[in-house]
């Protein structure tokens, strides 16, 4: 099964992940200007209470406006693969930016599908949905299809170098001898439910006919836990 989406998807949802990084890096110069104007206009015991909050809030805003960069970043990188986002058949599997390997550089496959609970959280009021809206519309998705690989070694070299930055590589395996590392996407922000389904039913069968283990998590963070737990550093 050969899984496409159109490239410029990501491409859009980079131009608007930029977009909310400079909002609230220009929204942190406020907190900035009011350290500034605090710290003549006040005396120093009462500013030194009042501008905790101020520099927390600067801080969170600024954090956020890197996070929604890094998005960004990663889906400039996804535009780049002339939309093919993997490729499985009974031989090996292609995802993201690792060509095709066998399935014994298979080392472990994991996914979490929680479209349901985020679809309802987009559409709700207040800033909580506002949060998942602007979220989904900078191209982080709602179900995450983790491959890890069993040697990085070998495999890193191939892939393009935005993506071994991005790539999580884990410790050496005891029982491998190698360092593991994982590929993280979400599919469901790059092509329709039903070409989502189908291509993780595809991984599925693959990793089961070759007894790699697939296993599903509840949550995106249960994933990674699971895949740290049983495969990055075993």
């Amino acid at each position: 099964m050969l899984a496409r989406f159109d490239p410029a998807v990501p491409a859009r949802y980079a131009a608007y992940a930029k977009q909310r990084a400079v909002v609230f890096w220009i929204v942190s110069v406020v907190p900035a200007a009011l350290i500034a104007l605090g710290a003549t206009l006040f005396t120093p015991r009462l500013w030194g209470v009042a501008t905790i909050p101020v520099i927390l809030f600067f801080l969170v805003c600024v954090g956020v406006g890197f996070i929604y960069l890094k998005l960004a970043r990663k889906n400039e990188a996804i535009a780049d693969w002339n939309g093919v986002l993997g490729a499985v058949d009974a031989d090996g599997i292609a995802y993201g930016p690792v060509p095709k390997v066998g399935w014994e550089q298979v080392l472990w496959i994991g996914t979490a599908d929680v479209r349901a609970s985020h679809a309802a959280a987009r559409g709700s009021r207040g800033l909580n949905g506002a949060r998942h809206r602007t979220w989904a519309k900078s191209g982080h998705g709602s179900l995450v299809l983790s491959v890890v690989y069993k040697d990085s070694e070998t495999l890193l070299p191939q892939v393009p170098e935005a993506w071994r930055k991005m790539a999580v590589k884990g410790g050496k395996h005891r029982a491998l001898g190698t360092v593991p590392f994982m590929i993280e996407l979400h599919p469901d922000v790059l092509m329709p439910p039903e070409q989502v389904d189908a291509f993780v039913s595809a991984v599925h069968a693959g990793a089961t006919s070759h007894q790699i283990p697939f296993v599903v998590s509840d949550t995106e963070a249960a994933n990674t836990k699971a895949a740290t737990a049983q495969a990055l550093v075993a």
